[in-house]
């Protein structure tokens, strides 16, 4: 009895070790499955962003610079503007561009048969007579050297006076300021990289300039531009709508932001290191407490005390966008678009007429339930951007209320696009002089163009000052 006692007694010892030893393996076991799916969760999410449509200009705020080849094809090709059905080219109202024969000639060339076609004698000049006429519009190119010579007159009192040479002409030889005006306006208008910019004046002018000169020329620009640089800032800050920007930029090889603020005529661009409320502090103190700012959703707009806002429902539109490429399945992100375009149509642009006060806030009711919808099993990109609609949605549909606002931030836009091809030709500024330098040269020539003037004839007013 003591034996069989023994035995079970030895039986259960082994077979409890064996237990233990298989809770071992298990643990082992569930540490390594656990391990594996940390893995396998984390290789899911670096494969996602290969998934998922690529985000591009057409889809989301990535400005076209920084699209590939394959989405500048796309984009070529794809618009999210819908089909109107009307031809291309301009439309009926639309103002042309020709040139008129009540053009005033600076010469005539006239041309006299001498013999007669048909028999072969000699006419008389006298007796011809004009039939028609032909303007041909064309120009030289000049290289005009000027020799500046100043007098002195004795008066019969004894005293000698001299004649005093223009300010800022120096004794020697110097550049006059149609070749500063065309300088810079080739330089800081026309992005032309400083090589070509030499290249030029030397095959057209013929005209060695340095580029050390160049440099100089501009630098001069830039302290002629203080002054009107600052009459446009003031502009801008007294505008009732204030379209606004800012895009990264390189500046003495570190990472800045171009800020755009511009009105229905002035444009004012800075540069700052910070893309926060601070760098709008430094030149717009006051902020916009009696403006309507038309922007995009970054936060710093928000922050600022405005008298109203607009936000760009056509960078709306391309967030939408994207939302569709991502779940082509689902009709939330298409019915927002459509909701949109229809305010869109309503009032394209600031020279149509504002609708009923009513029509405004049926748009806003449908936006609010569009906004107000469960989106939570659409995934993560479906909520990330209703929440962030849902914080402007008092500023959706300000331009159906205000005849003055605009639906988009076009205007910016543009006026940002120039700073990035200007980065592109030449990588970055070297020095925060020339960043702030381009800042005002492009403020004037953009103003001017926005006032239907010539950015050339605007710089050359500036190098005569």
């Amino acid at each position: 009895m003591k034996r069989i006692n023994g035995d079970i007694e030895d039986v259960l010892v082994s077979l409890f070790g064996e237990i233990d030893a298989l809770k071992s393996e298990v643990s082992r076991l569930t540490r390594l499955v656990e391990k594996k799916d940390a893995e396998i969760a984390e290789l899911k999410g670096r494969l996602a962003k290969y998934e998922k449509p690529p985000k591009g200009s057409g889809n989301s705020s990535v400005p076209p610079t920084q699209d590939g080849i394959a989405e500048q094809a796309i984009r070529h090709t794809r618009s999210l503007r819908k089909p109107t059905g009307r031809k291309s080219g301009g439309q009926p109202g639309h103002e042309g561009h020709t040139l008129g024969r009540d053009m005033e000639a600076d010469g005539t060339v006239a041309y006299v048969p001498d013999v007669c076609e048909c028999c072969g004698k000699p006419l008389d000049p006298a007796r011809a007579r004009e039939v028609s006429s032909h303007l041909t519009v064309d120009f030289e190119v000049v290289r005009r050297v000027t020799r500046h010579v100043s007098y002195e007159c004795a008066c019969q009192c004894g005293h000698t006076t001299h004649a005093c040479l223009p300010e800022g002409m120096r004794h020697g030889t110097g550049y006059g300021p149609n070749t500063e005006a065309l300088a810079a306006y080739l330089l800081h208008g026309q992005c032309v990289p400083m090589a070509r910019v030499r290249q030029m004046m030397s095959d057209v002018f013929g005209m060695n300039l340095s580029e050390g000169t160049i440099h100089n020329m501009v630098k001069r620009m830039g302290e002629k531009a203080r002054y009107p640089y600052e009459v446009i800032r003031q502009r801008v800050e007294a505008a009732h709508v204030v379209g606004a920007d800012e895009t990264g930029a390189y500046v003495e090889s570190s990472n800045s932001w171009a800020w755009v603020f511009q009105g229905d005529g002035d444009t004012y661009v800075f540069f700052d290191r910070s893309r926060g409320i601070k760098a709008v502090n430094k030149h717009f103190p006051d902020h916009f407490r009696d403006a309507v700012v038309v922007s995009d959703r970054h936060s710093t707009y928000s922050t600022m005390e405005t008298g109203g806002r607009q936000v760009c429902l056509a960078h709306l539109l391309r967030n939408l966008e994207y939302l569709n490429e991502l779940d082509g399945g689902q009709v939330w992100s298409g019915d927002f678009q459509k909701l949109l375009r229809e305010a869109i149509c309503l009032r394209p642009s600031c020279r149509v007429p504002l609708p009923d006060a009513a029509v405004a806030e049926d748009f806003q009711r449908k936006a609010d339930a569009l906004i107000d919808t469960d989106l939570s099993k659409l995934g993560g990109e479906f909520e990330k951007l209703r929440h962030g609609i849902a914080k402007v949605r008092r500023f959706l549909f300000t331009f159906l209320k205000d005849e003055e606002v605009p639906p988009d931030n076009n205007a910016s836009e543009r006026a940002v696009r120039i700073i990035k091809v200007k980065q592109k030709v030449s990588g970055c500024f070297r020095t925060a002089l020339g960043a702030d330098i381009y800042a005002r040269l492009h403020s004037i020539m953009d103003t001017a163009h926005k006032n239907k003037q010539s950015k050339y004839q605007a710089m050359l007013a500036l190098a005569m000052t």
